[in-house]
């Protein structure tokens, strides 16, 4: 079954920097005016973002037995799924994430105790790839078996660059609040690409949008060349 369509969609400074506490002083409004147009069913987020942003610590497990093997578990039906890349199974949850419909995608690394915890509290989960998880596999679970049809990935810069490093990005868009960081070192919209890489990414311009808050939407795809 094809992959479904996905969206790069982030929040940045004008710099391009998109460290979540700097912006949440932006208050911008356009983030989730722009978000909710996307029409997107399912949301994929990093691990470091479910460490700062969604769980409630940190898990290990008292078996280091690894699942070993692909595998998925839909804990219920849902219109729209909050999906976190976690490929060692390290993130604690709280029940409250059967109301999320919280999704955990995993490696085939974890523990298969991680996945009884997971099981225990509601949460569905999709193993794919071996020592990390495979993004393409992982869509491809998600389109299958749990009806993902649009797609947002809106992770830290390594999670967005891992998707556009694999050819698993269609779209990009970027929300540019009036303000700059300015901090030295600060990640990036994308980020964790290899030292020696000499070719950037090339984009084809969409859409640029002013709105209602003074922050900039720019909208770009991502060719089919660029993803191969």
């Amino acid at each position: 079954m094809a992959r479904p369509f996905v969206t790069c969609f982030m929040m940045a400074t004008a710099d391009g920097r998109i460290d979540c506490k700097m912006l949440e002083k932006i208050e911008s409004t356009g983030y989730y005016e722009t978000l909710d147009a996307l029409g997107w069913d399912t949301m994929i987020e990093g691990r470091v973002t479910g460490v700062l942003e969604l769980a409630e610590g940190t898990w290990a497990p008292r078996n280091p037995e690894k699942i070993g093997k692909p595998c998925f578990w839909k804990a219920r039906e849902s219109c729209k799924w909050q999906a976190v890349a976690d490929s060692r199974g390290t993130l604690a949850w709280s029940e409250k994430e059967r109301e999320n419909s919280r999704v955990c995608l995993l490696s085939e690394a974890a523990s298969a105790e991680y996945l009884d915890y997971l099981r225990k509290l509601g949460i569905s989960y999709v193993v794919a790839g071996k020592d990390r998880v495979d993004l393409g596999k992982a869509l491809e679970i998600l389109a299958r078996e749990f009806g993902s049809r649009r797609v947002v990935v809106s992770g830290g810069g390594r999670l967005n660059g891992a998707f556009l490093r694999a050819g698993l990005i269609d779209e990009v868009v970027v929300v540019y609040g009036p303000a700059v960081d300015g901090r030295e070192g600060g990640t990036a919209v994308f980020d964790g690409f290899p030292a020696g890489t000499t070719e950037p990414v090339r984009l084809k311009l969409k859409d640029i949008a002013r709105l209602s808050d003074d922050s900039v939407r720019i909208t770009w795809s991502v060719p089919k060349e660029a993803r191969e």
